[in-house]
């Protein structure tokens, strides 16, 4: 799902889900696990605000 249009994406990948929250995995996009991106894609609504918090980059 694009959140932006500067390429910025939230999806999941069930393949890196140790590596989640250790390392940067998906090259700067939201990457979730199948759980959490059931749950997203379930309630999140076009034109939702997405907050990105705890990140270096502005």
């Amino acid at each position: 799902m694009r959140i932006s249009n500067n390429g910025e994406f939230v999806h999941v990948n069930a393949d890196t889900v140790r590596q989640q929250d250790r390392s940067n995995v998906s090259h700067g996009c939201v990457n979730l696990s199948p759980a959490n991106g059931r749950f997203f894609y379930d309630w999140v609504q076009m034109g939702d605000p997405v907050e990105i918090v705890g990140s270096s980059r502005p």
